[in-house]
């Protein structure tokens, strides 16, 4: 085989990292805690359990691109973020790409204190939720 051939043939085989990212099993679940600002959104990504992993930002038409792989990666996504003034339209979106969204809500009446959202506890999400469902 002369020099052109063998490097044609190394020019068509897959990489190392694409052949080591397609053998990764895929995950059971992925859990994202979400803090939604007006021009961007804060995500931390739990996968089946493990410890969080850095907090992500993201702007929002990157963050759902961003959803839409971990859908790709694991059989099942879980979402919680608080709905506040920019109320249910991203819990919608979540729905539709197939993600579990949890909203949590207030309870009142609301002390003046931080309010730290929901924690994974136990493998599901603790603190007053409701999810699009369960307000029909």
């Amino acid at each position: 085989m002369n020099t052109s051939t063998k490097n044609q043939l190394n020019r068509n085989q897959n990489p190392p990292q694409a052949n080591a990212e397609v053998a990764r099993p895929k995950a059971k679940t992925i859990k994202l805690g979400i803090d939604v600002h007006l021009d961007h959104y804060v995500a931390v990504r739990l996968i089946d359990g493990g410890t969080p992993q850095p907090p992500q930002r993201f702007e929002p038409p990157e963050f759902m691109l961003w959803v839409a792989k971990q859908v790709i990666l694991a059989d099942k996504v879980l979402t919680c973020y608080e709905a506040g003034p920019f109320g249910y339209s991203l819990h919608r979106k979540l729905e539709k790409m197939g993600v579990t969204n949890y909203v949590p809500r207030r309870a009142r009446p609301v002390a003046p204190q931080r309010h730290g959202g929901a924690q994974w506890r136990g493998g599901r999400a603790v603190g007053i939720f409701h999810t699009s469902a369960q307000r029909r």
